[in-house]
């Protein structure tokens, strides 16, 4: 019976008809084993992409908000110090404290100048409000050259009225333009102290709402004092 193989078959005469064919399914399966590998390697190099995207993502917050609680703290302590001058401006203007319009730089004398804010500003845009502490200190170094314009410019008003500048005192009039910038500070710093950082040590609730409440109560006596400051009036809607 007849298996349908040639009579002349030799199994040097298969290979070499069917060589063809056996190169044929070699090249595939090298390219199938060629085509996984290639998997596996993108696989790798999007997990490990993943992964340093993931990694530096983490550290991004982790420096947001290291600056968040670094800026937040600076802006607590300056509040004190505003609160205190914001006093004297006060005093000022109730006739209760007399200064010199030529030391009229007396006024803000305990307003020194930020330390960390300088050190993270060219990071600062990470915060969630960047514009809340730049605006802060602005307010600050705002009320500073009023006041060192204003000791300036008393020269020229004692020659003018031919007396001593020593006797040319800072009235209400003066204070009030340095106790807005004052009070501006105050309401940009209550935004940025009522927003405590999540990993904030458990001490902060209390810095927190010892500081706010000086603030509040800073505010109050300033809108007594100083209705008329423009820090107190509403905003216009378009």
């Amino acid at each position: 019976m007849s298996l349908g193989f040639p009579c002349d078959l030799t199994i040097y005469k298969l290979f070499t008809d069917w060589g063809s064919l056996i190169a044929g399914l070699l090249a595939l399966l090298a390219g199938v084993l060629a085509y996984r590998s290639g998997v596996r390697q993108a696989d790798s190099t999007r997990d490990a992409t993943e992964k340093q995207l993931a990694a530096q993502k983490e550290q991004r917050a982790v420096e947001a908000e290291n600056i968040h609680a670094a800026v937040r703290a600076e802006v607590i302590a300056f509040s004190k110090y505003i609160v205190g001058t914001l006093s004297v401006c006060e005093g000022v203007a109730r006739l209760e404290t007399v200064i010199p319009r030529s030391d009229a730089n007396a006024i803000v004398r305990s307003l020194l100048e930020p330390t960390i804010f300088p050190a993270v500003a060219d990071r600062v845009a990470v915060l969630p409000s960047p514009h809340l502490p730049v605006q802060f200190f602005m307010r600050i170094g705002e009320a500073k050259a009023l006041a060192n314009t204003l000791a300036l410019s008393t020269v020229a008003v004692a020659r003018a009225a031919k007396v001593s500048a020593a006797t040319i005192p800072v009235t209400r009039d003066n204070v009030l333009s340095i106790a807005d910038s004052l009070i501006t500070a105050l309401q940009l710093a209550r935004g940025i102290v009522a927003d405590v950082p999540a990993n904030a040590p458990p001490g902060e609730d209390f810095v927190t709402a010892t500081t706010l409440q000086e603030i509040d109560t800073a505010m109050a006596s300033a809108r007594a004092v100083f209705p008329d400051a423009e820090s107190f009036t509403p905003p216009i809607n378009p």
